[in-house]
């Protein structure tokens, strides 16, 4: 089996260091940080100087690196696949069997679509009101979506809680735009980055061979297990076998 490595990270304190109960020889696991002082048994702890600065909120520094982070692990060419988690995930089981399944059906990415928010406006609504967001925020998107999406009839929203990049040119430039996209309307500040992701794919998905995965992917213990941030308490999510993105049905598969 190849290598692939599972990454995360933590800014500004915004969560707790969950230590793997399972540790893959064929895996890295990497921890990105700007806290100097962070430790961890099985994480690699890689410090992000550029991001050690108060100028940057915790949100703008984990935008900045989750679209840019193939830029900063180390040996990138030793690995097939990248598993993104956020840090509210602890890794409960070995995650051979997901990249087994990811190469052998020449997966390029692995992604959730979103239980219970079937549209961005759906979506943007729920993080302005649990993030009490100023309205400029909700213009910025809709600028967004009138200069590039030029107002396309779009359905599903994609769940960026757990990602699965197969290391290669059509995934990067996925990130790329991405980051552009976000960094230029928003510089990175407390917009919600699942619209911008979920509207940005649309312009590739035809290029990629995606897999979609559902919550469960992660809260039933198999694989993963989702806690609320910076606690030990775990968050029950709604499942979802089935959903519609950019206007088509998605059979969802679990590996």
């Amino acid at each position: 089996m190849n290598k692939y490595c599972v990454v995360t990270c933590i800014f500004n304190d915004y969560d707790l260091v969950r230590e793997p109960l399972i540790i893959d020889n064929d895996c890295d696991y990497y921890l990105f940080t700007d806290n100097k002082n962070l430790t961890s048994d099985n994480w690699k702890i890689i410090y992000l100087e550029k991001f050690d600065t108060n100028l940057l909120t915790g949100v703008q520094k984990t935008y900045m690196w989750k679209y840019s982070l193939y830029k900063y692990i180390p040996n990138l060419s030793n690995y097939d696949y990248i598993i993104r988690i956020d840090a509210s995930i602890l890794i409960v089981n070995s995650l051979n069997e997901i990249i087994r399944q990811m190469r052998e059906y020449k997966y390029d990415l692995s992604i959730g679509i979103h239980p219970d928010r079937n549209n961005r406006f759906d979506e943007y609504s729920v993080w302005e009101s649990a993030r009490n967001l100023e309205s400029r925020f909700i213009e910025q998107y809709n600028n967004f979506v009138n200069d590039v999406m030029q107002n396309n009839n779009y359905y599903g929203l994609c769940e960026n809680t757990v990602q699965i990049y197969k290391c290669n040119k059509k995934v990067f430039n996925l990130l790329d735009s991405c980051y552009a996209y976000i960094n230029y309307y928003c510089n990175f500040e407390d917009a919600n980055d699942q619209c911008y992701f979920s509207d940005i794919l649309s312009f590739y998905i035809h290029n990629l061979r995606i897999h979609w995965h559902s919550n469960k992917l992660y809260i039933d213990g198999k694989y993963l297990c989702l806690y609320f941030h910076n606690t030990t308490d775990i968050c029950i999510c709604e499942d979802n076998n089935e959903g519609v993105i950019f206007n088509r049905p998605i059979i969802i598969d679990n590996f």
